[in-house]
C-alpha cells in the first residue's frame, strides 16, 4: 500500500468516516489469510467495531492475531466482544495479551482486575462494567475547520504581501513624485547676483521688509517647506513676500511656487492657525490651510454650491470670536445649528473674505 493511500485512510479514520474507510479496505473474506494486507484488517476491525457490525471486526481482529500483528489496543475491542459472548477464557486471555503487548495498558488490567475480584460469579454478559470499559473512538481531526483556517491563513499571506507591495509601491510612487516635484521647484531659481530682486530698499521700520540676502534665503526656505510638506509655513512665507518689497519678478514666482502646494490630507491635518491670528492680519494667512470648529447658522443651499455663516467661540464661556462664511462647491451635509469641524482654505477678496471648504468634520 502506497504512502499516499495509508495517509488518507489515516484521516478518514480520524474524520471517523467509517463507511468510506470500511468501502477503501474492504477484502474478500474467501482471499488466503497470507494475502490480506494487515493495515486494511486494522482499518476493518476498528471501522466495523465502531458501527457495531460486531461478527466482521471479531473476525479481522482475530485474523490479525494469527498473523501476529494484532496491537494491544486492539485485543481490548476483541476481549470486549468475547466478554459480550461469555466467552470468559478467550476474553481473559486476550486481556492477558493486552498486558503483554503494552504493560500500561489501563483497560485491560482494570478488567482483569475486576473478573479477579468477581471470581467464578461473574457474568460477563450482563455485567455493567464492560460496557463502561470500552475503548474509546479515535481523536477527531476537524479537517474542515483545519482546511478554513489553513486557506484564511493563505489569504492573509496573499494579502499581506499584497499590502506589502502595495506600500512599496506607494512609497515608490511618492519618491518618484518628490523628485519630480524637485526637479521642477529647482528650475526655479532667484540668479546670484540680481540687482533687480527689490522694488526698493529695505526700511527696517517696515514688518515685510527684506534685503536681498533675505529674499534669496526666504525663497530657499520655501522651496524646503513645499518639499517637506509644510504646506503652512510655505503658504505664509510665500505671502510674506508678496507683501513686502521684493520686485514684481520675485513675487510672480511665488504665483508659480504657490502652484506646487498640494492639499493636504485633513484626516492628519494639525491646525496651525486660530481664528484670532487670522484676525489679526488676514492678508498674511491668504490661501492658509486651516481647520477650525464651530456652529452653523443661515445655511443656504444652491445648485453649485452650498453657503453657511460659520459661528467660532468657546460657547461654555459664552465667547464668540467671529463669524466668517463658509462656501463648499460640492455636496455637504450641514444642518443649521451644527456644531462641525471644517476643513478648508482662507480666501481673501477685495469684495469679501470666506472659507473655501474642502471637508466637513463631524
Amino acid at each position: 500500500m502506497n504512502i499516499i493511500k495509508r495517509i488518507y485512510l489515516f484521516f478518514l479514520f480520524h474524520q471517523r468516516n467509517y463507511r468510506l474507510l470500511l468501502k477503501l479496505t474492504n477484502f474478500p473474506e474467501s482471499q488466503k489469510i497470507e494475502n490480506i494486507n494487515p493495515i486494511n484488517l486494522h482499518y476493518q476491525g476498528y471501522a466495523s467495531f465502531f458501527t457495531k457490525n460486531y461478527h466482521h471486526s471479531q473476525m479481522c481482529f482475530e485474523l490479525l492475531m494469527d498473523k501476529g500483528k494484532l496491537t494491544s489496543k486492539e485485543c481490548n475491542l476483541l476481549a470486549y466482544m468475547y466478554s459480550r459472548h461469555n466467552e470468559k477464557e478467550n476474553a481473559i486471555s486476550t486481556w492477558c495479551l493486552a498486558l503483554e503487548k503494552n504493560k500500561n495498558n489501563k483497560i485491560a488490567k482494570k478488567s482483569l482486575d475486576y473478573v479477579r475480584a468477581q471470581g467464578r460469579e461473574v457474568n460477563l454478559i450482563e455485567d455493567e462494567f464492560f460496557d463502561s470499559n470500552i475503548p474509546k473512538q479515535p481523536f477527531l481531526i476537524p479537517l474542515t475547520l483545519i482546511g478554513k483556517l489553513i486557506l484564511i491563513f493563505i489569504l492573509l499571506i496573499f494579502l499581506s504581501v499584497g499590502i506589502y507591495f502595495g506600500i512599496l509601491k506607494i512609497r515608490e510612487e511618492i519618491a518618484k513624485n518628490r523628485f519630480r516635484d524637485r526637479d521642477e521647484i529647482n528650475k526655479i531659481h532667484l540668479p546670484d547676483y540680481n540687482p533687480n530682486l527689490l522694488e526698493k530698499a529695505k526700511d527696517n521700520e517696515l514688518k515685510y521688509s527684506y534685503s536681498e540676502k533675505e529674499i534669496k534665503n526666504k525663497f530657499q526656505m520655501i522651496k524646503r517647506n513645499i518639499l517637506d510638506d509644510k504646506v503652512v509655513a510655505a503658504q505664509i512665507e510665500i505671502n510674506q513676500i508678496r507683501m513686502s518689497n521684493a520686485s514684481l519678478a520675485v513675487k510672480y514666482k511665488m504665483d508659480i511656487l504657490e502652484t506646487f502646494i498640494k492639499e493636504p490630507d485633513y484626516a492628519v491635518f494639525k491646525n496651525k492657525i486660530s481664528f484670532k491670528d487670522f484676525l489679526s492680519e488676514q492678508m498674511l494667512y491668504q490661501n492658509v490651510y486651516i481647520l477650525w470648529k464651530g456652529r452653523v447658522v443661515n445655511l443656504s443651499k444652491n445648485k453649485d454650491r452650498i453657503i453657511f455663516d460659520f459661528i467660532i467661540g468657546d460657547e461654555e464661556k459664552g465667547i464668540i470670536e467671529g463669524i466668517i462664511p463658509i462656501v463648499f462647491k460640492k455636496a455637504v451635509i450641514v444642518n443649521n445649528n451644527q456644531k462641525i469641524g471644517i476643513f478648508g482654505k482662507i480666501k481673501i477678496n477685495e469684495d469679501d473674505t470666506y472659507i473655501d471648504g474642502k471637508f466637513v468634520l463631524y
